[in-house]
């Protein structure tokens, strides 16, 4: 599929840039800084507006929260037990509690579920990943940075309250479906549509195989919850509560997609475990690449 190959050329370009004679720290510097301020907050005000709650929403709008829950609370858990730093910690909960539901998962839904399953797909990314993104992740870097640089209380609400996809998030749930002109939705459109290859770019710059080897364990966490255990828990779930095919089948394959970009660029853009994030994401999406058909073809 194109956007795979898409994928594979943005991030293995990064990994050659990186061996080059190049100021990698300022290239991810700026890239981080468009995608948060500019392509991120497009995307956001193009894809919420208008959203309509109905009873067959409340499984994929609800599955991604509860799945947050559990990721952080397994991350903090095991970090604890096993004397993890706060920010591989915080790092790792996000990474295992966001999934890449848009740039994955829409176009994964379509091709091997049709149209008729995107609309669940897309309350699973928009109602569930995107707030999750804007309220929870935002959250938690912050308070990681506090924890770092003894910021205040009202310093870390105004850095959750001035964070742009924020402020995007609160204007979009505000307006009205099909409120933007068209000529600014298409503009929309290619600036959010330039969000997958640049992060994955960003990825690639920042990628080491040198890991310590105490991140070797929270690296292996964070794919095999994602990957394998996130859609066993969801598939469990949907038939317990006898959830309808055309329903639970998108939230299934939404819930088996690799860590989230955009938490991971906050991460990186925060300077929490650059490296381990960078790498831990990078493996995970690959690893995706193989994991995601075997799961369609065993279980869809």
């Amino acid at each position: 599929m194109s956007f795979y190959l898409l994928v594979g050329i943005s991030f293995f370009s990064g990994i050659i840039l990186q061996r080059g004679h190049i100021d990698t720290a300022r290239w991810v510097a700026v890239l981080n800084h468009y995608i948060i301020f500019l392509a991120l907050p497009a995307l956001i005000l193009l894809k919420v507006p208008g959203i309509e709650l109905t009873p067959a929403a409340l499984f994929p709008m609800l599955v991604p929260w509860m799945l947050v829950a559990l990721s952080f609370a397994l991350a903090y858990s095991l970090g604890k037990y096993l004397g993890w730093p706060a920010e591989i910690a915080g790092a790792v909960a996000l990474l295992m509690g966001l999934g890449n539901t848009a740039f994955f998962g829409l176009p994964l839904v379509d091709f091997y579920l049709g149209e008729e399953a995107v609309p669940a797909a897309v309350i699973y990314d928009q109602l569930g990943s995107f707030l999750v993104l804007s309220l929870v992740a935002t959250t938690s870097i912050a308070l990681l940075l506090g924890q770092r640089e003894a910021i205040k209380v009202k310093d870390l609400l105004w850095r959750v309250l001035s964070f742009p996809p924020f402020l995007s998030l609160i204007l979009a749930l505000l307006l009205p479906a099909g409120s933007l002109p068209e000529a600014l939705a298409k503009i929309f459109s290619l600036l959010g549509a330039s969000i997958l290859p640049l992060a994955m770019l960003m990825v690639g710059l920042q990628l080491s195989v040198n890991i310590l080897p105490a991140q070797r364990g929270p690296m292996l966490l964070v794919s095999a919850w994602k990957l394998l255990l996130t859609p066993l828990l969801v598939l469990a779930l949907g038939k317990a509560l006898a959830i309808d095919a055309r329903v639970l089948a998108p939230s299934f394959l939404q819930s088996a997609m690799p860590p989230m970009v955009t938490p991971a660029i906050m991460l990186i853009g925060a300077g929490i475990a650059p490296r381990f994030v960078a790498t831990t994401l990078g493996l995970a999406t690959l690893a995706s690449f193989i994991s995601v058909p075997l799961w369609c073809y065993w279980i869809l």
